[in-house]
């Protein structure tokens, strides 16, 4: 159950890449299997929901997606190659919209994947004056791409992100989800060779 508004990301959830809106903190309970035992959980979770209108799968081009959730809030951050926006959505759901200037957003290691030789990031630093934010970003697990070659025709990473750093002055650690997409650029190589191939 929704423990805050639904946020609206962009222009009234319409974003660069299509229409985008969602729950930031929800209530979950359930069961998990682990080591054969149902356990029952509880715990807080982010829900997106999605309608991209951008390039087909094919030649989807580099786009990342950090969600940090914070004690006094969530903050979200999409990045591209044209355009970068980030939203900080406080305690009571207000919504706070970021543009590129005021976000430093920069890549400090990468991750290749053993399995699809693509290269992911795999630390990131935040910086973003206007909220008092520095922290870095890392994978909780690096093996966390998910190959859906013979679906979608690309490969991505998605999964639980660390970060940790200062908000205001003060230390804090966080548990995040980010997303990595349009790293694997063979589909695009394959599409091409058989474009181009003379019999």
């Amino acid at each position: 159950s929704p423990a805050k508004k639904m946020t609206y990301h962009g222009q009234s959830g319409f974003t660069e890449t299509g229409y985008s809106c969602g729950y930031t903190q929800m209530k979950a309970q359930g069961r998990i299997l682990s080591a054969g035992q149902l356990e029952h959980v509880q715990g807080t979770v982010w829900f997106d929901h999605e309608k991209f209108a951008s390039s087909p799968v094919l030649f989807q081009p580099i786009e990342d997606r950090i969600c940090l959730q914070f004690e006094t809030g969530e903050l979200l951050i999409s990045r591209r190659p044209d355009i970068t926006f980030a939203e900080w959505i406080n305690e009571s759901g207000e919504v706070k919209h970021l543009i590129a200037s005021e976000i430093d957003l920069q890549t400090l290691e990468y991750w290749t994947s053993p399995r699809t030789q693509a290269r992911y990031p795999s630390k990131l630093r935040i910086r973003i004056e206007t909220l008092g934010l520095d922290c870095d970003v890392r994978p909780a697990v690096v093996h966390q791409e998910l190959d859906a070659t013979r679906t979608t025709l690309q490969p991505y990473w998605s999964g639980l992100v660390l970060a940790k750093g200062t908000k205001q002055g003060q230390n804090f650690e966080a548990l995040g989800f980010a997303e990595y997409v349009g790293y694997d650029h063979r589909p695009r190589a394959k599409l091409f060779e058989f474009l181009t191939k003379t019999n």
